[in-house]
């Protein structure tokens, strides 16, 4: 009895396979999309925020494949409620990759060309949702976005963390470069490895941000080019000249998702046992104040995880403090802690309660 012939498999063939899958795939997601729609009408004040799809064996430890299901939940979200989301312009900011992170690039992501112009749109209803950068790892609070805290009746429901890894991008070589831009702190994080690839007679020019001067290196042609995301460089149809540049590794930036309490069909998050709270607050001017709220967190055995000081507006040498800390407003602990505060503050801004950030 002769052997049995083994199937030929052929590129047609598993194309066809994979065309197949596909189709699978696109047919789960719109079932997806449809219950989500029914979970929407069966309990509508449930919850409105974007959900970030639960951790399981599959998922636990696989930053990619969590990514993966965030983006379907964008969509799926999208379908049933479309959100207006507003964010640090422009397209292919870290601020929208942040925002496209988090909701999915999906829903309406509106560009606007300030911090100061994200808080007045979701003040004013215009946006749901709003994404901010408040912290970098190597530079440090971002000043701007904790002065708005103080000038607009909005609150925080999430927080997103971005690793920023900037890339040199171009329409030439390397050795075309005679002129690099970025915003300014982008060309702060990757001075060294710019002193060491470059001479001084490549200049180094401070723009906007660094999806302006990705746009800059592909209206200049060669000389040209620019420091910004590996997504500008694709969104763009750029060249990625040389990679992750940055002089510190694990640079991260922490954006907030801000709301505006007012706003019909948004809520605040619910308590997930693994949150966190941000407040904003001013002390009198005298020896000791600080030293009694931080006080406060220690008697309630609440883990202060942030203070800030920035000026506070014509007050000479005083100062506003935001901080964070772990635990949720409807916790017992954290409504005494409040209590105790008003008592030893003579301002005292509760921004919010949302989960911690799980990658």
């Amino acid at each position: 009895m002769s052997p049995k012939k083994a199937s030929k498999r052929t590129p047609r063939t598993v194309k066809r396979e994979i065309e197949g899958l596909d189709q699978s795939i696109l047919e789960a997601i719109e079932k997806r999309a449809n219950l989500v729609g029914e979970l929407a009408n069966l309990a509508p004040d449930e919850e409105t925020s974007p959900r970030v799809p639960a951790k399981n064996p599959k998922t636990a430890g696989n930053p990619a494949t969590l990514q993966l299901l965030r983006q379907i939940d964008g969509y799926c979200q999208s379908q049933v409620t479309p959100r207006r989301i507003c964010y640090l312009g422009p397209i292919f900011s870290y601020s929208y990759l942040a925002a496209a992170q988090h909701f999915g690039a999906h829903h309406d992501l509106v560009p606007v060309t300030s911090i100061a112009a994200v808080f007045s749109q979701v003040a004013q209803g215009e946006s749901q949702y709003g994404v901010v950068p408040i912290e970098n790892s190597t530079d440090g609070r971002i000043a701007d976005t904790l002065t708005m805290f103080s000038k607009h009746p909005v609150s925080i429901c999430n927080e997103i963390h971005v690793p920023i890894h900037h890339c040199l991008i171009g329409t030439g070589k390397l050795a075309d470069v005679r002129e690099i831009r970025s915003k300014a702190q982008a060309l702060s994080q990757c001075r060294h490895w710019l002193d060491k690839s470059f001479s001084s007679k490549v200049q180094r020019v401070a723009t906007a941000s660094s999806s302006d001067a990705a746009q800059d290196a592909k209206q200049s042609g060669k000389k040209v080019a620019a420091i910004a995301s590996r997504e500008a460089a694709v969104g763009l149809g750029l060249k990625v000249l040389a990679a992750n540049i940055e002089d510190q590794k694990g640079n991260l930036t922490r954006f907030a998702v801000i709301f505006s309490p007012h706003h019909e069909g948004v809520q605040a998050p619910r308590k997930t046992g693994k949150d966190k709270s941000s407040i904003m607050f001013a002390i009198p001017h005298r020896p000791g104040s600080l030293a009694d709220v931080i006080n406060v967190f220690k008697r309630s055995k609440l883990n202060l995880t942030w203070i800030e000081s920035f000026p506070k507006p014509g007050a000479f040498s005083e100062y506003t403090f935001f901080a964070e800390f772990q635990g949720h407003r409807d916790e017992v602990k954290v409504r005494n802690a409040m209590n105790s505060l008003t008592k030893k503050t003579e301002e005292l801004t509760f921004l919010g309660s949302y989960p911690e950030f799980c990658a």
